[in-house]
């Protein structure tokens, strides 16, 4: 990856050129390119070859230039034929005690070697090399978690750092595995999946006693913690209870008058539950009643009324005769069969499965359509139940449904299929031949560049059906103007910039008392939304030297100097005269500066760094 888009238009520019000239169509008149037998050889014969093409293979400095035959073998040793141009340019080649060239042979050969090494001849059989296993790393890792699963937290934040190379942190030549970091694969596989999968409690069922019952007005009187019964009401209290099946326990005995039975009923907030004939008229041996009844979560009104009360002919105040109900204690018992509490909705989407399967069946379907998303292509049966076998090992363990779905679930997301992009040589493929990388490969490749994260149904759903490369510009377009593009600003723009490397940075706190974190976050927020705005507006690439507009908040126009900005909020504004692009940011400045004073030392490298791509030679 270059680390700069004026370096990749240059390159595009400088393909087209050489495409052109070696096009049947150019004009007669226009020069050919440069070939070494016909331009470089002569050159090296009479200069060269005396000390570096010797035949007795005895050539000064170990430089053999004589077994260089064509174009192709000088573009594959370009360190070398660098390292000739050097020479020849500073004037050390050839030696001084030599008869030198003149002058515009040395210039003409140092065109001729520059211009076959920037020649381009399609005609010969390209080196395709290998692809390079990309693992993902931890901003593609936390947002292909946020998709796949539907969980939105940071489970690579105690992932060691990953390796940069050439200024980015996605060169799959760099990205490296250690053993501590497959123990965090695992660590975070397993968080996740219990975040994802969550087990119900189970509420252990448990006697609860009513205390102190009351007696209805009218109805009776209380008695040491019962109640006496003579008319129709009833003795009950209030107690919460857990959603579920309760068995109601209630202690009872009478005093039976006239020639019916008493009759009690078990209430539940004063509706009747069930009846009961008391038959027991001995304190010493209690009848027990027991109703059943389902109650939801929450405060409840248990209680039993005397349903027939009843007043013998000889009853008189001083010396009553009545059918009397005694209620000692009411017991509630439960709850059974509690309800499963509703489960998170990525819970949801993760077990959905079809309806009548056996749980086996379940697991595979479950397992069958995450491990196609996470592998980012269609799985095979044998892959499956390759999977499953660790959901039959906990089953003998006696796991419960969940817990071997976790482990199963687990396997896929250490599984190297999800955390590296795979790209795998067809089959009939022959060394160094030359093929298209399939749809479902180019969706992953476009989707975790444009995104930092797997394809989304859309284009997964395209790539299957072998229409990607037909949509590819309108698909470029949807994906750019999806909120999920701002991983693009992030990232790329974060490292191809370094603006990474700015929350490290605090000037002279002395020096600029003004200096704070709100003005740090302002400064990288501007130059974010400064890029984001050239991406989805398509503006030229020229606005990043050269651009008449930026984005401020009130604390940053305040240290800009531009009035009439208030809040928090960041709008556009026109750039004052004196800034204008990337060079005048503030962020940019201060990346680029040391802490008590400006760096133009620091700003000529990071500019031909990060803007034209030619990082400088080490000091001398």
């Amino acid at each position: 990856m270059r680390s700069s888009t004026l370096t990749l238009l240059i390159l595009l520019l400088a393909a087209n050129v050489v495409a052109e000239a070696d096009d049947p169509a150019r004009k007669p008149d226009e020069p050919k390119p440069p070939t070494y037998s016909s331009d470089v050889l002569p050159f090296l014969q009479a200069h060269c070859f005396q000390c570096h093409g010797t035949e007795d293979g005895k050539n000064k400095a170990d430089l053999t230039l004589n077994k260089y035959a064509d174009d192709l073998s000088i573009q594959q040793d370009r360190k070398v034929w660098d390292n000739v141009l050097a020479m020849i340019r500073s004037g050390e080649m050839p030696p001084m005690e030599r008869p030198r060239p003149p002058a515009d042979q040395i210039e003409s050969v140092l065109k001729s070697i520059e211009g076959v090494l920037a020649n381009l001849d399609c005609s010969m059989t390209p080196n395709v090399g290998r692809v390079t296993l990309r693992r993902l790393n931890r901003a593609e890792y936390n947002n292909t978690i946020r998709d796949l699963l539907g969980v939105d937290f940071q489970p690579a934040a105690d992932f060691p750092n990953d390796d940069v190379g050439y200024g980015f942190d996605n060169i799959g030549d760099v990205l490296s595995t250690t053993p501590l970091l497959f123990e965090r694969y695992l660590t975070a596989a397993e968080s996740i999946l219990q975040k994802v999968i969550t087990i119900p409690e189970t509420v252990a069922p448990k006697d609860i006693r009513l205390q102190g019952l009351r007696v209805s007005r009218g109805a009776g009187e209380e008695t040491n913690g019962g109640g006496a019964l003579f008319g129709d009401g009833d003795a009950g209290n209030e107690t919460f209870l857990e959603a579920g099946d309760y068995k109601i326990l209630v202690e009872v005995y009478s005093k039976q008058v006239g020639d019916e039975k008493p009759i009690a009923e078990i209430r539940l907030n004063r509706e009747p539950v069930q009846k009961f004939e008391v038959t027991s008229t001995n304190r010493n041996n209690l009848q027990i009643l027991e109703g059943k009844i389902r109650v939801p979560a929450g405060t409840a009104r248990i209680g039993v009324r005397f349903v027939n009360p009843y007043v013998a002919p000889d009853s008189t105040p001083e010396v009553p005769n009545r059918r009397l109900l005694f209620v000692r204690s009411i017991l509630a018992d439960g709850p059974y069969n509690p309800p499963l509490p509703p489960l998170p909705p990525a819970q949801q989407k993760l077990l959905a499965h079809s309806a009548g399967l056996e749980p086996r069946e379940a697991a595979r379907e479950i397992i069958t359509r995450l491990a196609t998303l996470a592998f980012r292509r269609p799985v095979k049966p044998a892959e499956v139940e390759h999977i499953l076998r660790i959901y039959d090992m906990s089953e003998k363990e006696g796991d419960s449904y969940e817990e071997r779905l976790r482990l199963a679930l687990c396997r896929v997301l250490v599984s190297p299929h999800f955390l590296f992009r795979i790209e795998a040589d067809p089959t009939a493929a022959k060394a160094g031949d030359t093929y298209q990388i399939s749809e479902l490969e180019l969706a992953s490749r476009l989707s975790y560049f444009l995104w930092s994260t797997m394809p989304d149904q859309e284009l997964y759903s395209l790539a299957l059906r072998g229409e990607l490369r037909a949509n590819l510009d309108a698909q470029v377009t949807r994906m750019l103007a999806n909120p999920k593009s701002k991983s693009l600003v992030e990232n790329f723009a974060g490292q191809w910039l370094t603006l990474r490397k700015l929350p490290q940075l605090t000037p002279d706190t002395k020096l600029f008392p003004q200096f704070d974190d709100d003005l740090r976050a302002a400064m990288q927020t501007e130059t974010e939304l400064f890029f984001e705005d050239i991406l989805r507006e398509n503006r030229s690439i020229l606005n990043f030297i050269d651009a008449d507009f930026t984005y401020v908040n009130a604390r940053l126009a305040k240290h800009y100097g531009i009035s009439g900005v208030d809040g928090t909020e960041f709008r556009k504004v026109k750039s004052p005269a004196h800034r204008g692009g990337l060079l005048t940011q503030a962020s940019i400045l201060t990346l680029t500066s040391n802490s008590t004073r400006t760096a133009p030392v620091k700003r000529g490298k990071w500019i031909l760094e990060q803007l034209l791509g030619t990082p400088p030679p080490p000091p001398p």
